[in-house]
């Protein structure tokens, strides 16, 4: 089972420009919560597969009354 990732603070988006997912070697802007290039799916694919193993891990969460999804 696939655990998704909470990436939504802007430090997970580099300004500076793709570089190669470690994972998929394809081009991405988005970054690990340890600067390492990776897309989103790419690490909780690869988080999936290591069960056992911290290489990624989502954003710390608040409880913010507007902190839904809802438009």
């Amino acid at each position: 089972m696939t655990t998704l990732l909470v990436w939504r603070d802007a430090s997970h988006y580099d300004h500076r420009g793709p570089r190669p997912c470690t994972i998929c070697h394809r081009p991405t802007p988005l970054r690990s919560h340890r600067g390492e290039p990776a897309h989103k799916t790419c690490a909780e694919t690869w988080a999936a597969a290591h069960p056992n193993e911290i290489r990624f891990i989502s954003d710390a969460t608040t409880n913010r009354r507007d902190a839904d999804d809802h438009a």
